[in-house]
């Protein structure tokens, strides 16, 4: 097999040698450059052409760029691992460099020889990269300073016996800004390469042309301010140079900016620095962030942003939160990112205007993530002083009126408030006694929160709950996932020691079932937990009971600062980044990439340690497979050759029935602010009965009459859900006109074909 393959390399290299020289004797560029593809084609395959290096090299000689381009491809890939083929190519690419034909011929000639990064052409380098320098076109001149940064990595002796480093700093000052940024990002390398100090003149004469540059050539400058320390003295002009640049649209730009001046202010340590640079960037944060004339997407990139700076420096926007102000308009991830600010920024200046936003956000439930993050919001506006009574208020509004999307946010939110207003509990014991008499079903979403809230609440239940509760999870312990199985676990210890009398049954019914369960990790955390109960139980208490214990507001603000300053000063290190958007640094999306390759790599030495060659097999002609067509059960192949097996009739389908709720009382008011806040159908038809099957299944909360007949508003709960129906009855026409609105949208058309049903 080995002879057969290296006798048709062989004929593949005659035939592409023969289609060069007859391109070259015809002259015809479109076939050398056909040719030259096919070359390329085979050679990303992994077919030794070396042989052709020879006649490559003739086809490189033509005025025609892309098939010079195509030839300095094929050279330099096999001129960098073979010194004697790379000499072979220098003479031609020098002379291109000279040429005055063309200033991407030079270009190009120049980035070709400077690739070839063999021991053999390093002395030919130098004189094209000097003639580089001084040429009249800019982008011959960007090619020379990175081809002098290649050679300072390939010979530093040679790049320093040429004085390349005085001619990349000259070009600091070209005419042509590309030229003039690329020599300033090779000067920073070759600092840092060599442990030099980088002086922040040429940064600052950049800055200072950044009207007449590019937008990314403006931002390449800018990436430039956090690579080195400034001086004391250089931070003033720094600042003044990178204000200039702050007033670009360009969001990116800013944003470059933004981190710039941040970096440079920081290192100073001067809070009155501090807070003047904070002020110089209020605006063009607010421009970018707030604008109507930008695209969404670049307002939410520019929120999320803000956000990360105001976690850090709180005090930047506490006195102009006017401008995030929430907009009928906004979409749903623009309007958390806004109360997300809000909740870094309150204090007791704007805590009434914060307040007002959240309050608002927390009652239009027909955005319920908005209403979610709302809530969470609550601990941190108490902790600033706003009204408890108010706060409490709400919640026990939403959670009477069982507005179950937003439980898993409140169930959350509660362990935090209770620990701030302890007094406050037993003003919610009303509208908790109810959902925490039996345990949820255990799909939905807030069991973890459910679970968790039970020590914080159990001062307020009837001993029987508690234990009924958690007896009940364990005895469906096997239908639990590993978190709230991990949960469940201290969450019964700690009950143990609230309520110790009646959870003795409940701690020896988790023992046996821990017995046989197969989440080892699961088992060892709860064999420290004995071994901790059985050594000081008492110390085992206070640990578990600290968590539940009230806090003081200026302890609650002081741990919510540190945690969110912590994960801010993570995500400003990726500042103008994807990792910003998301919210969490890079590494975290890397965790599991990073893991499988060092499983990879384990499994590589394992295969390498353990693995023998096979015994070579003799080949073998494969027999050629028989083709047989698949043929469904059932149906013959002459059914298949004329008209197949007959077709069945799709099932009916009935329509859906549901079972409404109207046990639960709503105000006209809180109708009045859902149904317009909710999203439905509607429609007109004809009845042969009477509306009042509709009225029988729903609760009414009002009713009248107009021109056309009669009005009535109901509504009932549907699986934890509200459901609005607005009807006008024509009596005289026998024609209804009826609206539905459910919280969630999918269940509008089939509660309207129900509703339907019930009168025609």
């Amino acid at each position: 097999m080995r002879n057969v393959r290296t006798e048709n390399q062989k004929n593949e290299v005659d035939d592409l040698k023969k289609l060069i020289r007859d391109a070259l004797a015809k002259n015809n560029t479109a076939r050398k450059i056909e040719v030259l593809k096919k070359v390329i084609n085979i050679m990303v395959l992994g077919v030794d052409l070396s042989d052709l290096f020879s006649d490559v090299l003739m086809l490189s000689v033509t005025p025609n760029i892309m098939q010079k381009k195509l030839a300095y491809h094929i050279l330099i890939h096999y001129a960098s691992s073979n010194p004697k083929l790379a000499v072979m190519s220098v003479d031609s690419m020098q002379k291109d460099c000279s040429s005055d034909f063309d200033p991407s011929i030079r270009g190009l000639a120049l980035r070709s020889l400077t690739s070839l990064n063999a021991p053999s052409v390093l002395d030919y380098l130098a004189e094209p990269i000097q003639h580089g320098f001084t040429d009249r076109s800019g982008y011959v001149r960007r090619t020379a300073v990175i081809g002098a940064l290649k050679l300072f990595h390939y010979n530093p002796s040679a790049f320093e016996a040429n004085n390349f480093m005085e001619d990349i700093i000259n070009c600091v000052n070209d005419r042509d800004p590309r030229v003039a940024v690329t020599a300033a990002q090779s000067i920073i390398e070759i600092q840092k390469s060599t442990g030099g100090s980088i002086s922040s003149d040429f940064i600052i004469a950049l800055l200072n042309r950044a009207g007449e540059m590019a937008d990314f050539l403006a931002l390449a400058v800018l990436d430039l301010i956090p690579q080195y320390t400034p001086a004391e003295e250089e931070i003033f002009p720094l600042m003044n140079a990178i204000e200039t640049v702050l007033s670009t649209i360009n969001p990116a730009v800013v944003v470059a900016g933004v981190r710039a001046m941040i970096w440079i202010v920081s290192q100073s340590h001067d809070s009155e620095l501090l807070d003047q640079a904070m002020h110089r960037l209020r605006t063009p944060l607010i421009t970018l962030g707030c604008s109507n004339c930008y695209t969404q997407e670049i307002r939410f990139s520019m929120l999320k942003h803000i956000l990360t700076i105001v976690r850090i420096y709180g005090n930047l926007f506490e006195d102009c939160l006017y401008y995030f102000t929430i907009m009928r308009e906004d979409p749903n991830y623009i309007r958390i990112v806004k109360l997300q600010i809000f909740e870094a920024v309150v204090n007791g200046k704007n805590r009434k205007f914060v307040e007002s936003e959240v309050f608002t956000a927390m009652h239009n439930i027909s955005r319920p993530n908005v209403a979610a993050c709302a809530v969470s919001i609550l601990p941190k506006l108490i902790a600033n002083g706003s009204a408890v009574d108010s706060v409490f208020r709400r919640i026990g509004m939403i959670l009477a009126s069982k507005i179950t999307p937003l439980y898993k946010s409140i169930f959350a939110t509660l362990p935090a408030l209770i620990q701030l207003t302890p007094q406050k509990l037993d003003y919610l014991k009303s509208v908790l006694l109810p959902i925490f008499t039996h345990i949820p079903h255990l799909n939905v979403p807030y069991l973890n929160e459910f679970i968790g809230l039970l020590p914080y609440i159990a001062p307020v239940l009837p001993d029987a709950i508690p234990t009924y509760l958690l007896e009940e999870l364990l005895e469906h312990w096997s239908e639990l996932d590993n978190e709230t199985q991990a949960l469940l676990v201290p969450t019964v210890y700690t009950m143990f020691f609230v309520r110790a009398g009646s959870m003795g049954s409940v701690v020896t019914q988790m023992q046996n079932v821990l017995v046989n369960c197969k989440n080892t990790m699961l088992v060892a955390i709860n064999a420290h937990h004995i071994q901790l109960m059985n050594s000081d139980p008492h110390q085992f208490r206070d640990m578990l009971l600290s968590t539940i214990a009230p806090v003081e507001p200026e302890i609650f603000l002081q741990e919510k600062y540190a945690l969110e300053q912590a994960n801010s000063a993570s995500l400003f290190d990726e500042f103008n980044s994807f990792a910003v958007v998301m919210g969490k640094p890079s590494d975290f999306f890397l965790q599991d990439a990073l893991s499988m390759s060092m499983v990879d790599d384990e499994l590589l030495k394992m295969e390498e340690t353990t693995h023998t060659e096979p015994e070579p097999e003799q080949y073998t002609e494969p027999e050629p497979e028989q083709f047989a067509a698949p043929q469904p059960k059932g149906v013959s192949l002459e059914d298949l050759l004329d008209f197949g097996a007959p077709a069945t009739a799709a099932p009916v389908t009935e329509p859906a029935t549901f079972d409404f709720d109207v046990t639960t009382e709503i105000e006209m008011s809180a109708f009045q602010e859902m149904f317009l806040g909710m999203d439905g159908v509607e429609d007109s038809f004809n009845y042969s009965g009477t509306t009042d099957s509709i009225m029988s299944v729903l609760r009414k909360a009002a009713s009248g009459t107009n021109e056309q007949g009669f009005r009535y508003f109901g509504y009932a709960h549907l699986e934890g859900e509200i459901v609005l129906v607005y009807m006008v009855d024509d009596t005289e026409a026998k024609s209804v006109d009826l609206v539905v609105k459910c919280m969630d949208g999918s269940k509008n058309e089939p509660i309207m074909v129900y509703l339907k049903n019930l009168i025609q």
